[in-house]
């Protein structure tokens, strides 16, 4: 679906959007099944449907009488949403990589607070270039060691290693998206890959 009115595209925009309209793209559901799908509170749930719905995102697809409230069932009124360039705010991108890092920098921190918050800083050198890390410190240790990765490399390469580069991280990224359960009862890995060429 096309969207071509501002209302439906700022109510897209809205970051937790996508989320709660996914568990209604693939068939008709209740507010309460909708919650169970997503792992959220049925009054949360239930706000944000309320909401999409006025914003003409989602539709009711059926109603079901019963003693006391009668059951609806929603349904999102398209299978993908495209919101043109024109609709878009102009910083969108960077607010929504701020987001992003905000989160990622706050997952870390709880993560692994023994490197984040007590570690200590290793400046070293090899015969390429000089070398700014974070080291786990002798005073904060995590009570449970967690998965976790951090790493920002600036590298010099050809442009077809560039190319090589990027294949590579898009078939990681597709391997683990392929992996991933989708199952809210399983703890949430966030997980954000980038690459970029620097301005010279």
């Amino acid at each position: 679906m096309n969207v071509t009115d501002p209302a439906m595209a700022t109510s897209l925009m809205r970051p937790q959007a996508a989320h709660y309209l996914f568990p209604f793209s693939e068939a008709a559901r209740s507010v309460a099944e909708a919650a169970a799908i997503l792992g959220e509170s049925l009054s949360r749930t239930h706000y944000w449907v309320q909401t999409l719905h006025a914003d003409h995102l989602l539709q009711i697809e059926s109603v079901t009488a019963r003693k006391g409230r009668a059951i609806k069932r929603y349904r999102t009124v398209a299978t993908e949403f495209v919101v043109p360039a024109s609709l878009l705010p102009d910083d969108l991108f960077a607010r929504q990589m701020r987001a992003a890092n905000e989160q990622m920098t706050q997952s870390l921190i709880a993560a692994a607070p023994e490197w984040v918050v007590g570690g200590c800083v290793r400046i070293h050198f090899d015969e390429r270039s000089g070398h700014f890390d974070r080291v786990p410190g002798p005073r904060i240790r995590s009570a449970r060691s967690v998965p976790r990765h951090q790493s920002i490399s600036g590298m010099y390469l050809t442009e077809p290693d560039m190319r090589e580069l990027q294949h590579d991280l898009e078939a990681l990224r597709d391997k683990w998206r392929d992996r991933d359960r989708k199952d809210p009862s399983l703890p949430g890995c966030l997980v954000s890959i980038s690459m970029a060429p620097t301005s010279s």
